[in-house]
């Protein structure tokens, strides 16, 4: 019971984010509104957006249906939200001071996990999202996401990246020039992804470029002139995979390990 009381309580703070908005600081979260069946339906159970202070007071509650609470952004002045919705299927951004809401979503995708990532000047949006094939004259969904960057009122949408299955979160260069996201090649018939690689892009779709293979966690130093990262070695025993935590210019020279050791995939890096 004791477990299982855990495991509910950490459902309902499936995602966090702190930002600083002008004369105020508050933490957003993510509230489940509905207990998942199993830990395979988290992502299925719909969630509202509650913010409060640091102290604990409740600032805010906004209704809405979050596909992923996790992958919830908020803008760095405080005032936009950006994340994907279940019944919309698509990114809505919404303006807190006036309540509106604006999708983003071209035509010719659906949503899937709805990674978002604000860029830091607040006025677009780089976000994941998976083509609609059409098979037998049934549309199907994939699994196999592409980058697109939109401006913050849904105009000018454009496709990034044609030929990779974006997986993970995305990060803007604080320069707003360039962003990191790891990705695949495409893999017919395969879901999920056991290895990604490390790509960066300029903002503007040129530039492409695989920085590492077999990458996880990267993050941009505080200069944005680096990238730290954590790649993988290919041991065929899980438990005895080598792992390193790296770093690069941002250009993808001056590559250097710094730390190495044994372990799975999800090992963060943070600057």
């Amino acid at each position: 019971m004791r477990v299982l009381i855990m495991l509910l309580w950490g459902m309902l703070l499936v995602g966090i984010v702190v930002a600083q908005g002008p004369g105020e600081t508050l933490i957003a979260y993510t509230p489940l509104k509905q207990v998942p069946l199993s830990s395979g339906d988290v992502m299925l159970c719909p969630g509202d957006i509650a913010l409060i202070t640091p102290q604990g007071n409740a600032a805010e509650y906004i209704e809405n249906d979050c596909y992923d609470p996790a992958v919830l952004d908020w803008s760095l002045d405080g005032r936009f939200f950006a994340y994907g919705t279940i019944s919309d299927e698509g990114v809505i951004v919404l303006n807190r001071e006036t309540a509106e809401q604006q999708t983003l979503l071209r035509e010719d995708t659906r949503l899937f996990y709805g990674r978002v990532a604000w860029s830091p000047d607040g006025e677009r949006v780089a976000y994941a999202a998976d083509p609609v094939h059409e098979i037998d004259g049934v549309a199907q969904q994939q699994y196999r996401s592409r980058l697109y960057l939109s401006n913050r009122d849904g105009s000018d949408s454009r496709l990034l990246t044609a030929s990779l299955n974006v997986w993970g979160k995305i990060l803007w260069s604080d320069n707003q020039n360039t962003l990191l996201f790891l990705a695949t090649q495409p893999v017919k018939d395969t879901r999920f992804f056991h290895t990604s690689d490390l790509y960066r892009i300029n903002s503007d779709g040129t530039a492409l470029k695989r920085l590492a293979r077999r990458a996880s966690s990267p993050v941009w130093s505080p200069d944005g002139n680096r990238v730290a990262f954590v790649t993988l070695g290919e041991e065929e025993n899980v438990t005895e995979r080598s792992s390193r935590v790296e770093i690069m210019d941002a250009d993808g020279q001056n590559r250097q390990v710094i730390a190495e050791g044994t372990g799975w995939r999800f090992i963060v890096a943070p600057w």
